[in-house]
């Protein structure tokens, strides 16, 4: 509250009250939001890594293989909507997918959750690709016959 003398802060009903000019209580509301944003990291794995007859290892195998961005649509919209920054990392040798969340602690907990939904939606589905996928050199001779 120091840091910013020209605007009055109160809780109210458990939300932060500003009043005062706009463009201070701009720079208030960016303070305290980068203070209460907090990091989670987890790991999307299988229970069985070893076992690759297992459908979720295969698939996690397969997911972290494709060359698209699988999570960007999934990042722009948490970005966009909650000021959220997603990272994932994809762990080609383990079949492993690491998630970095950089937002407030519900929003975070949020986005594990989607996560999370989309490990239980891969443990009962096949991830079917064709093998040249995202080659575009076999397309081309592919049309060309």
């Amino acid at each position: 509250i120091q840091k910013f003398p020209h605007i009055q802060i109160k809780i109210v009903d458990s939300n932060i009250v500003f009043r005062g000019s706009s463009g201070y209580i701009l720079n208030a509301e960016l303070f305290i939001r980068q203070q209460l944003t907090t990091t989670l990291l987890f790991t999307l794995e299988s229970d069985y890594p070893n076992d690759e007859n297992y459908t979720l290892t295969r698939n996690l195998k397969s997911v972290t293989n494709m060359p698209i961005d699988l999570f960007g649509p999934l990042r722009w919209r948490w970005e966009a909507e909650q000021q959220v920054k997603v990272r994932t990392k994809m762990n080609v040798k383990k079949g492993t997918i690491t998630v970095t969340v950089e937002g407030l602690d519900s929003q975070n907990q949020a986005v594990k959750k989607e996560f999370m939904s989309f490990l239980s939606w891969l443990r009962m589905c096949a991830v079917i690709r064709d093998p040249h996928a995202g080659n575009f050199q076999y397309q081309l001779n592919s049309f060309s016959k």
